[in-house]
């Protein structure tokens, strides 16, 4: 026998944290110190996090988007309203937006998706966090 001192339920628990490991499994055990070692501890779920803990767009990626349609088209910010606004999460540093000679980081970047309109003109954006980076969808 490979581990002759571990009981079978050690075996199927490690063997289980093994399987939930190369599944891509992410948990956290939460310590509680008046339950048994050997008794099941609860799993706590984390989920991955939005951009702002509010689903409301931030000022300062507003006024970034307004005024980059602003400067392209020659009017004034107050012409355009802001339609919609979304949290995403973008594939790259490039905003997903990449072009065939240009280089971006190979990593997720928490954002915005963002929509301004004129009249019954849309412009689309698509921005990261803050607003220090933004892209107009073509």
């Amino acid at each position: 026998m490979l581990l002759p001192h571990l009981s079978r339920q050690s075996l199927l628990a490690i063997s289980l944290g093994v399987w939930l490991s190369a599944c891509g499994f992410q948990h956290e055990v939460e310590a509680n110190p008046s339950v048994p070692l050997d008794s099941p501890t609860p799993l706590k779920t984390v989920t991955p996090s939005l951009p702002s803990k509010s689903l409301e767009l931030p000022d300062p990626v507003k006024m970034a988007v307004l005024q980059d349609l602003s400067q392209k088209l020659g009017q004034s910010t107050q012409q355009f309203e802001v339609k919609r606004a979304e949290p995403h999460t973008w594939p790259d540093g490039c905003l997903g937006l990449a072009t065939p000679d240009q280089f971006c980081t190979q990593a997720l970047v928490p954002g915005w998706r963002v929509t301004i309109a004129a009249g019954p003109r849309l412009w689309v954006y698509r921005t990261n966090a803050m607003g220090s980076q933004l892209k107009q969808e073509p």
